[in-house]
């Protein structure tokens, strides 16, 4: 079986770490992933080769490989490649977002699934308007959260009315949902964290932003 042409990338480049500003210690977006670096030269590159893939654990995003019913087969590949259904795309970003498996919120990572929400609403989705006059979601959107699992199901319904933006509330309301569906173990983890901050550094801006104050009231004395 011939290998594909990627290495494990190290170091792991900014881009993938939190921000220095939200946490000293940078912990990467997917800590339990490995992440692979292309390396065919640039010049030999075909424009749809991927520079940079993830392969995560099961477990850090949700997806069960062995259920069937919720990833597809699309051609050319094999069959035992599969691809998650819209559906089990969506419940993976959800869970992602509002209880993720580190427990603590990560500025990149969420970004990146916000980016991926909001294409699959505004690309997949495309039946205007959203909410119709008298209130309800238009079908296709009422279909597709009817479609997702009980528990994620109000995150999206109200992501598609702009609704809420409060993520703790968001997340509780998730757990309370776990709890009546008999999921105790889920409901009761602990809510997510924010990120850890970074103090240290916030003291510096502040000392270099106060000394430049204390400078430029002395220069115009």
């Amino acid at each position: 079986m011939q290998s594909l042409p990627y290495k494990i990338c190290s170091p792991v480049p900014d881009r993938y770490l939190e921000r220095i500003f939200f946490d000293a210690t940078q912990p990467r977006t997917f800590p339990h992933s490995v992440l692979l670096e292309l390396t065919v030269p640039r010049d030999k590159r075909h424009m749809d080769d991927s520079e940079m893939v993830y392969v995560h654990p099961q477990s850090q995003v949700y997806l069960d490989v062995n259920d069937n019913s919720r990833s597809v087969s699309l051609p050319p590949f094999r069959d035992t490649i599969r691809f998650p259904t819209r559906t089990a795309f969506l419940d993976s970003m959800i869970e992602l977002y509002l209880d993720p498996p580190s427990g603590r919120m990560h500025t990149r990572r969420d970004t990146l699934l916000s980016v991926w929400m909001s294409y699959f609403l505004t690309y997949t989705l495309r039946n205007e308007p959203r909410v119709l006059p008298n209130g309800d979601l238009e079908q296709e959107h009422a279909d597709v959260v009817e479609s997702l699992k009980p528990e994620n199901r109000q995150y999206f319904y109200n992501y598609v009315r702009c609704g809420i933006q409060n993520r703790l509330l968001l997340a509780k309301g998730r757990k309370e949902v776990l709890e009546k569906l008999g999921r105790y173990e889920e409901a009761r983890r602990a809510l997510i964290l924010p990120t850890r901050g970074n103090p240290d550094l916030l003291a510096k801006r502040r000392a270099k932003r106060e000394f430049e104050k204390e400078r430029e009231l002395a220069d115009q004395k």
